[in-house]
């Protein structure tokens, strides 16, 4: 997060809801107790999409680099043979390699 340039001030606040994530049961609705998560980032969380944003954002700049270095080599597809590495779409990222 620092390269992408978020503050401090930015930084520890999702490492707080990172790192301090508990859950009450509701019992005749009232909360009762408190459970520290072991996993804090869970499906449906609505920090995820963010912070999944940021991750497929540096994983596709390492796929570019990769391409450009010759160290990874994608499929040609299309009328002007585009080279294809890699597709994202929503939390899902497809891989595609020539051997």
């Amino acid at each position: 997060m620092i390269r992408k340039g978020f503050g401090d001030r930015w930084r520890s606040w999702i490492r707080g809801c990172l790192e301090t994530a508990n859950f009450s049961v509701m019992i005749n609705g009232r909360p009762r107790g408190k459970f520290r998560a072991s996993r804090v980032l869970r499906q449906g969380d609505p920090l995820s999409p963010f912070l999944f944003t940021l991750v497929i954002d540096v994983l596709s700049r390492i796929m570019e680099k990769a391409l450009a270095a010759d160290q990874f080599h994608g499929l040609f597809s299309g009328h002007e043979m585009v080279e294809v590495s890699h597709l994202q779409f929503a939390n899902d990222t497809i891989f595609f390699h020539r051997g």
